[in-house]
């Protein structure tokens, strides 16, 4: 899982991330190693990235752009389900 600080996060449980793992791109802002950060805290990450894109100047990402791309490979799902057949986004 890429971040809008361009580091990777290959942790493999998504609901429930260590923060001691320092592929973590948040590591340093939560409590010490073994503690757990869950699905709540990905909130705080996001609004955390947005208010640094306002800062910056910088588009936050994930954004609509996403957004729209990530909506395209799910109606292709759908389209794909439907058909029994590979479709594109």
């Amino acid at each position: 899982m890429a971040t809008s600080h361009g580091r990777l996060c290959n942790c493999q449980n998504s609901s429930a991330r260590r923060s001691a793992e320092s592929v973590h791109p948040y590591v340093g802002a939560w409590w010490p190693p073994g503690h757990i950060i869950g699905y709540e805290h990905t909130f705080v990450h996001a609004i955390h990235d947005f208010l640094v894109a306002l800062e910056n100047d910088t588009l936050p990402s994930p954004n609509f752009t996403d957004g729209v791309k990530n909506q395209a490979v799910l109606e292709a799902i759908e389209r794909s389900a439907k058909s029994g057949k590979w479709e594109k986004p």
